[in-house]
């Protein structure tokens, strides 16, 4: 799974701050990491931010 570039781009605009696109090429680099190392981590190594969902 990875994070596209327009949708790191589109949080980025929401929140009022200008940015050049390399720099969102680079926050997208490290957001895919951050990504892939949670999909591959066993819950049994134990994980950072594991937030409740509740379906009520």
């Amino acid at each position: 799974m990875e994070v596209s570039t327009r949708s790191v781009n589109n949080i980025i605009n929401n929140l009022g701050v200008t940015v050049s696109p390399e720099y969102v090429s680079s926050l997208n680099r490290e957001l895919d990491k951050k990504v892939k190392e949670f999909l591959e981590t066993r819950i049994e190594d134990g994980i950072k931010y594991l937030l409740p969902v509740s379906n009520t």
